[in-house]
């Protein structure tokens, strides 16, 4: 009788504890993002609050470790485009890794620095079909909500100054040309 009672407060107490932890705290548990061609959450729907410290080193810009989650995608196209929007989180960092969660992990991408609005990591030169991780946390150990936006492409062709530089467009796919400079080596093609 005397160790049900006993028993009973722990076991409260530990399931309390089990239960509070968020799903993806772990590597081995990140949450998939089916679709990252275009996607956005909204309204706050990711969350550290709870998280632990992983059991991987800081990213290389992070400010120490801290009460990281995970994502984990499958690459559709070569370049990639992470926002992260804070909702009660108040300085989010982003860190993009190859690999699984052994040994073979790799960084290949760290943004932090939060000023204000929204965070944004871009990666080019992903391998189509290959799994990729994204851990995120608040600096230092703050923890909040946050959203999150995925934009997995293929970025168009950069244009040249000439007709045999010029980029070949094979469909109606929008496009959009970041600058343009100079008048090119042959002035005089029409």
């Amino acid at each position: 009788m005397r160790f049900r009672h006993l028993l009973i407060p722990f076991l409260a107490f530990f399931f309390t504890e089990v239960n509070a932890q968020v799903l993806n705290d772990d590597c081995n548990t990140a949450t998939l993002i089916p679709d990252v061609s275009s996607w956005c959450s909204q309204g706050g729907h990711f969350t550290n609050a709870d998280a632990t410290p992983g059991g991987f080193s800081a990213a290389a810009c992070f400010t120490g470790p801290g009460n990281d989650v995970w994502f984990t995608f499958v690459a559709r196209a070569t370049d990639i485009t992470i926002t992260c929007k804070p909702g009660t989180l108040a300085k989010p960092e982003m860190a993009l890794y190859g690999g699984g969660c052994n040994s073979s992990i790799s960084e290949i991408q760290c943004k932090s620095g939060f000023t204000g609005g929204v965070l944004e990591l871009y990666k080019g030169g992903l391998v189509p079909g290959s799994i990729y991780l994204l851990r995120v946390q608040g600096e230092g150990i703050s923890t909040g909500t946050f959203d999150l936006c995925f934009n997995n492409y293929f970025p168009p062709v950069k244009p040249g100054s000439d007709c045999v530089t010029a980029s070949i467009l094979c469909d109606k796919s929008a496009f959009i040309v970041q600058n343009v400079s100079g008048f090119g080596n042959v002035p005089d093609e029409l």
